[in-house]
C-alpha cells in the first residue's frame, strides 16, 4: 500500500508543473509573460510543498503501522484520490486568482479540495489511532488519540478558507501556506520507553 501511495504522491507532484505554461504571444513579449505567470508559480510552489509535507507525514504514520485492513485502505484511497485531483484546482487557482471576477471560485475550489484531503488524512489517522492492533508492537501501548486533535486542525483551517474565498480570495493561499508549515513538523507519538527496552 505504501508503494502505491508513493506512486500517487509522485504523479500528483509531477503533474503540478504541467500547469505552468507560457501562452503563445508575439516575439519580444516573453519576459513580460514570464513575469505575469507569478500566480502560477506561487500556486505550484504551495501545492508542491503541500504534497511533500503530506507525503512525509504519510510515511511517518505508516512507519508505525504493521498491518492494514480494508477500512484503512479505503480511507487511504479516498485521500489519495483527492491528492491526485489537486493539480486541477492548482491550475485554476494559478490562472484565475488574479482575475477579480473569477478569484472567489478559484479559491473556493482549492479550499474545498484541501478540506477533502484533510478529511481523508484525518480518517486515516483516526482509524489507526482507534485500532491499535494495526500498529507495530513498539507502539501498541502508545496513546495515538492524544495527537488526534492535531489532525483535525487542517480540516478546520481549510473550512475557514471557504468564507475567506468570498471575502478576500488571495488570503486563501496564505492560509494554505500556514497549514503546510503547521504540519511540516512531525509530532507523532514515539515508542513507549518500555517497548524500546
Amino acid at each position: 500500500m505504501e508503494a502505491f501511495s508513493d506512486g500517487i504522491f509522485a504523479i500528483a507532484a509531477t503533474l503540478l508543473i504541467l500547469n505552468v505554461q507560457v501562452p503563445h504571444a508575439p516575439a519580444g513579449q516573453l519576459t513580460h509573460q514570464l513575469l505575469d505567470l507569478w500566480p502560477s508559480y506561487i500556486a505550484y510552489a504551495t501545492s508542491f510543498v503541500t504534497i511533500a509535507v503530506m507525503w512525509l507525514n504519510h510515511h511517518a504514520i505508516f512507519s508505525r503501522v504493521a498491518r492494514v485492513d480494508r477500512p484503512l485502505v479505503a480511507f487511504n484511497l479516498f485521500m489519495l484520490g483527492v491528492i491526485a485531483f489537486l493539480p486541477f484546482p492548482t491550475q485554476v487557482l494559478g490562472t484565475h486568482i488574479g482575475t477579480p471576477q473569477d478569484a472567489t471560485a478559484a479559491a473556493l475550489l482549492y479550499g474545498i479540495t484541501g478540506m477533502l484531503i484533510a478529511s481523508g488524512f484525518g480518517g486515516v489517522y483516526l482509524w489507526i489511532a482507534t485500532h491499535p492492533a494495526l500498529l507495530h508492537d513498539a507502539y501498541s501501548d502508545v496513546d495515538f488519540l492524544r495527537v488526534a486533535p492535531r489532525y483535525l486542525v487542517g480540516g478546520v483551517a481549510y473550512t475557514v478558507c471557504i468564507p475567506l474565498a468570498f471575502i478576500y480570495p488571495p488570503a486563501v493561499v496564505a492560509v494554505i501556506a500556514a497549514i503546510v508549515l503547521y504540519y511540516a513538523i512531525d509530532q507523532l507519538p514515539q515508542p513507549s520507553s518500555t517497548s524500546q527496552k
